[in-house]
């Protein structure tokens, strides 16, 4: 199959070129970038691709897109025709949006890119693929001036960037102090509202049946960038995969679940960790985690819940999850009925993306070293912060990551048109993809419409990992702390603007029946409808459960995308 191409711009390359256009969330990323400021003022050049020319053609007519957009033809599953090749040539960043990622010869995509020095990005939740291209493309990219992203969705950005900005105010506390920080660990909580896409679940299904199963598992936490500890003598992380039914999460004000997408999230993260240690100009300030840095990902029910509930919800949450990985792992059944339930290429209709949210709140907090929380004697951190990313009216997994993996690959796309270099090459992750994070930050904020923030966290008053669980009496009350922002925010990150509740200081689930009393918030609080909370929560859980395995036929229908055998991937949440 050859590939073809119209309109080339000035200098025959496009800055941007949407490879798996025809697919659901390839659609939706045109949508974005047709209608996106700096298109319609000329500052960009983009083009769509797939594998037919003639679907390609009638997506260009059903968005009505102007002529300055190309048309390339191409196909993963014949790299030997040349059309891969062509379509690199022709591009300054290619998106690729067809996965599974292990098994639609995408490797060979992103090698092409790597060694033609051109730019890559798409939404990898497979840790396998990522391990690959870390192992046989970063020295590669490196030499070529190409910048391989992958992962840069809804998996794994939103955690790997807030682990980061975390990191990086925690630092910058410690050295106001001037103390030395040897020891970091970071919890993300997150409430989701979204969808699982029928090329989420076909990544799982190729991950779980495949020869590496473990992807699936928790462990292995240093998997994608063992091999950039082996060509350096910065000592490897004995970090391990914190697998916790129920962890409270002071920053949530609840507990936190297991998160089926958290192991491949954990993994990105600990990518990070390994190149800020090994390659220290990849950050201006010089940014580390610690050797024995840890870090969890959870899941956290957005239902207001007194502690009991809330942590009854997420052991029974943990559980399902671990059900549903060893069914999936072990029952060749399940995993062709999960296939004919949510088929690829199908994802939710334009209503169920709008109620889509997440809103992740991570806090990472750091000790003089790792002795200070060995054997259950906390000692007093040095500094703590609480980093946030919030999306609201968007599935994260589609609408969201559209816009999150658009506005990542025109950084990338703007800084090699306009010869500024500051994005680094190699094999890379999107906290570590320059050596200052505002630039992306302030793209997102601005085009993807995320609230991302950072805030110092009072541990002194509120604990890092002390719960508000145990009153058991008719009335308790305990001592909370103000929830206001402290400093001003680096990278002029805006504080919470939502924090508008007439009782901001009120711990989740309770009635504040008290005044505040200087900077000190005593808080009486009446036992609530243990039976109607409990309804109401089994019901909110009932519901993300029916969304997970499979949405109406209807709504498949109408999230239908035009090009089935491209099973665009969500980016995890997928």
């Amino acid at each position: 199959m050859s590939s073809t191409a119209v309109s080339l711009p000035q200098g025959g390359v496009y800055d941007v070129t949407v490879f798996g256009a025809t697919g659901f969330v390839g659609q939706l990323c045109i949508r974005h970038l047709v209608d996106h400021p700096d298109f319609t003022s000329g500052a960009f050049t983009w083009a769509i691709a797939g594998r037919s020319a003639s679907k390609l053609y009638s997506l260009k007519q059903k968005y009505s897109l102007p002529a300055s957009v190309g048309i390339i033809e191409a196909d993963t599953s014949k790299p030997l025709e040349g059309g891969l090749e062509k379509m690199v040539k022709q591009s300054r960043v290619v998106m690729n949006l067809v996965g599974p990622y292990s098994d639609y010869g995408s490797f060979h995509l992103a090698e092409l890119c790597a060694q033609h020095g051109v730019s890559y990005t798409d939404l990898s939740g497979e840790s396998l693929y990522n391990k690959n291209l870390v192992e046989k493309l970063h020295e590669t990219a490196k030499k070529s001036g190409a910048t391989l992203l992958p992962s840069v969705g809804y998996d794994s950005l939103p955690a790997d960037l807030s682990v980061y900005l975390g990191a990086r105010r925690v630092l910058e506390n410690a050295e106001k102090k001037g103390a030395q920080v040897g020891h970091i660990e970071a919890t993300a909580g997150g409430s989701v509202m979204g969808s699982a896409s029928g090329g989420t679940l076909a990544s799982w299904r190729s991950m779980v049946s495949g020869s590496d199963p473990w992807q699936m598992l928790w462990q292995k936490p240093t998997a994608i960038c063992d091999s950039l500890y082996k060509s350096s003598s910065s000592p490897k992380p004995t970090s391990e995969i914190l697998l916790r039914y129920a962890q409270w999460l002071p920053q949530c004000n609840g507990y936190g679940a297991l998160n089926p997408l958290g192991i491949h999230n954990a993994r990105a993260v600990y990518h990070t960790a390994a190149l800020l240690n090994v390659e220290p100009d990849s950050d201006d300030r010089k940014t580390k985690y610690s050797p024995t840095f840890q870090f969890v990902d959870l899941l956290v029910h957005a239902a207001r819940a007194p502690s009991p509930i809330s942590w009854l919800v997420a052991i029974i949450a943990s559980s399902a999850v671990r059900i549903v990985a060893l069914l999936m792992a072990n029952s060749a059944l399940v995993r062709s009925l999960s296939a004919k339930l949510v088929p690829v290429g199908t994802g939710p209709s334009e209503k169920a993306q709008r109620d889509g949210f997440v809103n992740m709140k991570t806090l990472v907090v750091g000790w003089k070293s790792v002795d200070d929380v060995k054997g259950g004697q906390q000692r007093t951190p040095i500094a703590a912060s609480v980093a946030r990313w919030k999306a609201s009216k968007a599935d994260p997994g589609y609408l969201m990551t559209s816009r999150v993996i658009s506005e990542v690959s025109l950084l990338v796309a703007f800084d090699r048109k306009n010869g500024d270099k500051k994005i680094h090459s190699g094999v890379r992750t999107g906290a570590t993809m320059s050596k200052n994070p505002a630039p992306l930050v302030e793209r997102l904020q601005k085009y993807a419409k995320i609230d991302i923030g950072v805030e110092d966290w009072d541990y002194e008053r509120k604990g890092v990992f002390n719960s508000l669980a145990g009153a058991s009496s008719s009335t308790s009350s305990v001592a909370v702390a103000s929830a206001e922002a402290k400093d001003a925010l680096p990278l002029s990150l805006p504080a919470d603007p939502t924090n508008s509740s007439p009782y901001p200081h009120c711990p989740a689930g309770y009635i504040p029946l008290s005044e505040t009393d200087g900077d000190i918030i005593q808080i009486t609080y009446e036992p609530l409808d243990i039976g109607k909370m409990t309804e109401e929560v089994s019901s909110r859980w009932a519901g993300a459960v029916v969304a997970f395995l499979g949405m109406t036929r209807d709504d498949r229908t109408a999230g239908k995308g035009e090009e089935e055998g491209e099973c665009e991937q969500r980016g995890r949440g997928q």
